[in-house]
C-alpha cells in the first residue's frame, strides 16, 4: 500500500470530520452573534434561530456519530480479537489433532512390525531347541555306532542335556514374552498419554496385562478361571506402587472382567465409592485409579475365540468435571493393540505346546504368581 493510500485510509476521513465540525461551530458562533447584535424584524430572528438550531443539531449529530464510531470500533476490535483467539485455538486444536494422527499412524505401524519381529524371533528360539535336540540324537547315534553300550550313566547324561536344553528354551521364550510386552505396553502408554494431552489433561496412564490361568473358549464356563496381573508398563513397574502376580482375582467378582467376555471393551470414568454399578474385587482400587478401560486379549478362530486375559489402562482423576478423559477412541486403540497381543500369545502358546507338550499360559501364570 502506497503512502497516499495509507494517508487517505487513516487520516483523510478524520480531516473532513474536523473541517465539518469547525464549519458548524463557526456557523453557530456567527449566528448567535448576529442574533444578539441584530435589530432586524421578527422574520430575521426566526431565520437566525433556525440557523442556530440547525448548527447545534449538526454538532450534536457529529458528536454522536463520533461516539458511535468509537464504540463500534471498540466492539469491532473486541470481536476481531475474539475471532483471532478462536482461530488460534482452532489452529492449535488442528495442530494437536494432526500431531496425534501422525503419532497414531506411527504407532499402528510400530505394533504390527513388532509382532512380525517377535514372531520371527519365536521361530529362531524354536529352531535353536530343535538343533539342540538333533545334536543330542546325533550324539546317541554316534555313541551306538561305535558299539558303546548306553548304560544308566549315559542315559542320565542325556536326560540332563535335554533338561538343560528345555530350560534354556523356557528362559528364551520368557525373555521374548517380557521383551515383546515391554515394547507394546510402553508404546501404548505413550500414545494414550498423548491422547490425554490433546484434551489438556496432564495425567498419565498406567497399562497392565492380566492373564487367565487357562484359555477361555466358553464365556459361560469360567467358574474355575482366575486372573492375575502378569505385566505392567515400565514406569508403573519401576515405581513399585502396583502389584504384579500377588493377588488372584475371580472374573465373576469384577464388572469389567465379566463385561469384556462378550464385548470389545469396557469404559468407566470417575468411579465413586458409592457407585453400585461397578464391582471390583480389590476393595482399595480407588487409591490407584478411578477411570479405566479394559479390553479382552483374544485370538479369533472360526468356531470360537481364545481369550487369554485383559489389557487395561487406568488413571487417577482428581477433577470430576472432566468426565470423558478415557473415551472410545482410546478404547479402539487398545482393542487393536489387544488383538496384536492375542495373535502373539496364540502363536507362542502353539509353539510352546508343540515343543514341550505343555500350556504356555499355565507356565506364565505360575511363574508370575510365584514372584
Amino acid at each position: 500500500m502506497g503512502k497516499w493510500e495509507t494517508f487517505k485510509n487513516k487520516h483523510l476521513g478524520k480531516i473532513t470530520k474536523i473541517i465539518s465540525w469547525l464549519i458548524n461551530i463557526a456557523g453557530l458562533v456567527l449566528a448567535i452573534l448576529s442574533f444578539i447584535n441584530s435589530e432586524a424584524d421578527l422574520g430575521w430572528f426566526v431565520v437566525l434561530s433556525i440557523v442556530i438550531l440547525n448548527s447545534i443539531f449538526l454538532i450534536v449529530v457529529s458528536i454522536y456519530e463520533t461516539l458511535i464510531y468509537k464504540k463500534g470500533a471498540a466492539i469491532e476490535k473486541k470481536l476481531s480479537h475474539e475471532k483471532n483467539t478462536e482461530i488460534s485455538n482452532l489452529e492449535l486444536a488442528l495442530k494437536i489433532n494432526e500431531d496425534l494422527t501422525e503419532k497414531l499412524r506411527y504407532y499402528y505401524k510400530y505394533i504390527i512390525s513388532t509382532l512380525n519381529k517377535f514372531t520371527t524371533q519365536l521361530c529362531a528360539v524354536n529352531s535353536k531347541l530343535a538343533k539342540s535336540r538333533k545334536s543330542i540324537e546325533d550324539l546317541l547315534d554316534e555313541y551306538e555306532s561305535k558299539g558303546e553300550k548306553i548304560d544308566e550313566k549315559v542315559e542320565r547324561f542325556v536326560i540332563e542335556l535335554k533338561q538343560t536344553s528345555e530350560q534354556d528354551y523356557k528362559r528364551s521364550m520368557m525373555k521374548e514374552y517380557n521383551h515383546f510386552l515391554s515394547n507394546i505396553t510402553n508404546k501404548l502408554k505413550f500414545i494414550l498419554d498423548a491422547s490425554l494431552k490433546s484434551k489438556n489433561c496432564i495425567l498419565e496412564t498406567s497399562i497392565s496385562i492380566k492373564q487367565f490361568n487357562r484359555i477361555v473358549t466358553d464365556p459361560t464356563n469360567i467358574s474355575d478361571v482366575t486372573v492375575i496381573t502378569t505385566f505392567r508398563d515400565s514406569q508403573a513397574y519401576s515405581q513399585g506402587k502396583r502389584e504384579i502376580g500377588v493377588t488372584t482375582y475371580c472374573i465373576n467378582k469384577n464388572t469389567d472382567f465379566i463385561y469384556c467376555l462378550s464385548h470389545p471393551y469396557f469404559i468407566k470414568n470417575n468411579i465413586k465409592a458409592s457407585d453400585r454399578s461397578y464391582d471390583n474385587e480389590n476393595l482399595s482400587f480407588l487409591k490407584s485409579y478411578n477411570c479405566t478401560i479394559v479390553v479382552p486379549i483374544k485370538y479369533a478362530y472360526p468356531d470360537c475365540n481364545h481369550i487369554y486375559g485383559y489389557l487395561t489402562c487406568d488413571i487417577l482423576n482428581d477433577d470430576f468435571t472432566k468426565d470423558n478423559l478415557l473415551d472410545e477412541k482410546m478404547a479402539e486403540i487398545m482393542e487393536a493393540t489387544a488383538n496384536i497381543i492375542g495373535t502373539y500369545f496364540d502363536n507362542m502358546d502353539y509353539q510352546w505346546e508343540y515343543i514341550l507338550e505343555d500350556d504356555f499360559l499355565d507356565i506364565v501364570f505360575n511363574m508370575k504368581k510365584s514372584k
